[in-house]
């Protein structure tokens, strides 16, 4: 059986903020890495802190269709 990651909300955050290149393609990675495996969980209320971080810190603001997708 594989092994099963929770991805944190600041991982989420991370892969759409354009404020920190550096951060934004690590997160990137690590979503193609355990999304691709199949062995990423993401809680309901990692999805909910998300839309609220996206729509309230980031600049600039993505549309709330993006954050949705």
């Amino acid at each position: 059986m594989a092994t099963r990651y929770v991805v944190d909300t600041n991982v989420l955050v991370y892969a759409l903020d354009r404020r920190e290149p550096e951060k934004r393609e690590r997160a990137r990675e690590v979503l193609r890495r355990v999304g691709g495996a199949g062995t990423a969980a993401l809680p309901a209320q990692v999805l909910s802190e998300f839309g609220g971080a996206c729509l309230r810190k980031l600049e600039p603001r993505p549309d709330p269709t993006t954050v949705r997708r």
